[in-house]
Formats: structure tokens, C-alpha cells, sequence
């Protein structure tokens, strides 16, 4: 079972931007997500096949894999809809404070 945290998703939507290339460097910045943790969760992430890394020397460059894309997906499909919850439920708010009182 997979569960992720607010630091895990963070790096884990960071990296379904394709028109970039991803390092552990670049990856903490753009997550707002320290180095040592972003190591880990890459480590993490990797370890449950939602990463590849590719080593080039001491670089290492960080992808998504089919997996991890799907995973993403998801993630977003369900931020969407709690979005939309949200918006509904302030809309509903909106109605019942301008009724006229009684």
C-alpha cells in the first residue's frame, strides 16, 4: 500500500513536468522540498518502481516511470475533485447568506 505525504506528492507532481530534466538538485528547489529529504523520497520512490534514475557519474537524473505517471494521474484527478467539492460547497454558502431572513 502506498501512502504519501504532502512533501512526497509535492516532489512527486514536480515531476510530471516533461519539459524539463530532473535532478536531485533541481527537484528540492522547484518541490520546496530539502536536498537530504528529496534523496530520501527519491530513494523511496524508486524502491516501489514510480522512478528510474539514470547515473551519469556522480549526476543522477530522475524519471517518472509508467507507474509513477499513473500514480500522478490519479493524484491530480483527485485534487480536481476536491477542488470542485470546495467550490460547490462555497457556492452553496454563498446562496444561504444572501436569502433574506425571516
Amino acid at each position: 500500500m502506498l501512502l504519501l505525504n504532502k512533501k512526497q506528492v509535492s516532489v512527486l507532481i514536480t515531476l510530471t513536468d516533461q519539459g524539463k530534466e530532473w535532478y536531485l538538485s533541481n527537484l528540492s528547489d522547484i518541490s520546496k522540498v530539502t536536498y537530504v529529504h528529496t534523496t530520501r523520497i527519491i530513494k523511496e520512490f524508486e524502491r516501489q518502481g514510480i522512478v528510474s534514475i539514470e547515473r551519469h557519474g556522480k549526476i543522477k537524473r530522475i524519471l517518472l516511470t509508467d507507474k509513477g505517471r499513473r500514480i500522478a494521474e490519479r493524484i491530480y484527478e483527485v485534487m480536481n475533485e476536491l477542488n470542485n467539492a470546495n467550490n460547490v460547497s462555497a457556492n452553496n454558502i454563498g446562496v444561504n447568506e444572501k436569502q433574506p431572513l425571516q
